[in-house]
């Protein structure tokens, strides 16, 4: 009986054993799981270069807010109070010159600036900005159509002494898109500029405006 005893539990002990390691992974078995595990993690904690690559997303973070994200205000020449267009400033002496006008072409108008019967005449914008400027570019465009050369331009101007000119329409008497950039020097601590569309040379004939847009990044 002892012999037997014993024996059940030399027995009992070799079958609780096996049937443990049988159930437990080996540290083989394991290994891959830890080894997928760590994988795993640097393949997810890795940035995707692809997303770093996108060039929007740093024109986003650069990009400064004007006119409260608005850009130009009444920049398609739509809006007008007594006769002058809303948020645009119109040259003393100069506001009869300065009309409303509607072009044949569907989506197609502006503001008029008559000639002949003045050397100059233009309109002004003043623009805020929400961040500061310095170090910036503006860019701002301009629909224009002309009839003579040398007699229509834009204009960004930063303070009253740094004024930034776009070249000259051709006079082709067809829309052309006239672009100014400025780059805004570091020194400029001021959190404003202003805009002009100008009409001069003494023209003969009239000049229009329309679709003007801006952006500083």
């Amino acid at each position: 009986m002892r012999w037997l005893f014993v024996a059940g539990l030399v027995m009992g002990s070799t079958c609780f054993w096996g049937c443990g390691r049988a159930g437990a992974p080996s540290r083989a078995d394991s290994a891959p799981d830890l080894t997928r595990k760590t994988e795993k993690t640097e393949i997810e904690s890795a940035p995707s270069r692809d997303a770093a690559a996108l060039p929007h997303v740093q024109v986003e973070e650069q990009s400064v807010v004007l006119n409260d994200g608005a850009g130009i205000l009444n920049g398609d020449f739509d809006v007008w109070l007594d006769e002058e267009p809303l948020h645009w400033e119109v040259l003393r002496g100069r506001e009869g010159r300065v009309q409303r006008f509607a072009d044949d072409e569907p989506g197609r108008g502006g503001v008029l600036m008559t000639g002949p019967g003045y050397t100059y005449n233009h309109i002004r914008q003043r623009v805020e900005a929400a961040g500061p400027l310095s170090g910036t570019t503006i860019a701002f465009s301009v629909n224009v159509k002309c009839y003579e050369p040398e007699t229509a331009k834009i204009m960004v101007g930063l303070g009253e002494r740094r004024k930034f000119y776009s070249g000259n329409h051709s006079g082709s008497g067809e829309w052309e898109r006239l672009e100014v950039s400025a780059r805004v020097p570091k020194d400029f601590a001021e959190d404003r500029f202003e805009v002009g569309l100008a009409h001069y040379g003494s023209p003969k004939k009239p000049c229009l405006f329309d679709a003007a847009c801006i952006e500083a990044r």
